[in-house]
């Protein structure tokens, strides 16, 4: 959770079995895709994908064009 601080009355606990996945996808225009920023913000978020889970199938740098 992106939260700092948790409300005292509330507990948080891992969901499992089956784990929750998320996906995040970025549509960019074509033109775009030459463009260092959008490069390198594609390149982080995909870099942060695959240092959070080790064992998915992200590779860092994969998304980028």
């Amino acid at each position: 959770m992106g939260l700092g601080n948790r409300h005292p009355g509330v507990v948080v606990r891992d969901v499992r079995n089956p784990r929750p996945v998320r996906s995040i996808q970025a549509a960019v225009r074509e033109v775009s895709l030459a463009q260092p920023a959008l490069q390198g913000l594609l390149g982080a978020l995909t870099d942060a994908a695959a240092a959070a889970r080790p064992d998915s199938h992200v590779r860092a740098g994969s998304a980028v064009c």
